[in-house]
């Protein structure tokens, strides 16, 4: 349910990386300067992504959130969850979410 702090801190990953419809919640620096080459997908259960949890993901470009709009603005974001990557966008399933750092 829990992906915890640092579980997949420096880890090459080839494709994308779709997460388990059963987790809730990325800790802290889950998957800081991972290779992550395109996207990351998760479902509308997780509620929380913990601090700088993709920071220095620098190739990873989208999230696929299976989840809407309205639902992904009640997820509690850590501090630097995205700093230093490539992401723009977040696409959910009524719309994209453009990201700001």
């Amino acid at each position: 349910k829990h992906i915890g702090d640092y579980a997949f801190s420096g880890i090459y990953f080839s494709d994308y990386l779709s997460l388990p419809d059963s987790v809730v919640s990325i800790g802290t620096r889950a998957f800081y300067n991972s290779s992550i080459v395109d996207f990351v997908s998760f479902n509308h259960n997780v509620t929380m992504i913990g601090r700088e949890a993709f920071m220095e993901c620098r190739s990873l470009k989208n999230i696929v959130y299976r989840g809407n709009v309205e639902q992904w603005d009640s997820i509690a974001l850590g501090d630097r969850w995205n700093h230093l990557t490539s992401l723009k966008v977040v696409l959910c399933l009524d719309g994209d979410i453009k990201l700001s750092e």
